[in-house]
């Protein structure tokens, strides 16, 4: 984790994580529930200086922000 702004922690990861995040986002927050739960997601990305950043924030959910990021990657 990088840091904590607005309730939303802040997650740097590679390339590779970034768009499989992408691919997986709907399935995580909508499928399982986690978006009625108040769970939300933003994501920002300057490829040309290999930067990719997730930023989390739990609402209610009872998991913590890196408990949703792993699910986001797949590792439960």
């Amino acid at each position: 984790m990088v840091r904590v702004v607005d309730g939303y922690s802040m997650f740097k990861v590679n390339a590779q994580q970034y768009e499989l995040i992408g691919k997986r986002l709907y399935q995580v927050l909508r499928r399982e529930g986690l978006w009625d739960q108040g769970v939300r997601f933003g994501a920002n990305a300057d490829p040309a200086k290999g930067d990719y950043f997730v930023l989390i924030k739990p609402g209610l959910s009872q998991l913590s922000a890196r408990q949703i990021l792993n699910r986001l990657l797949g590792v439960y």
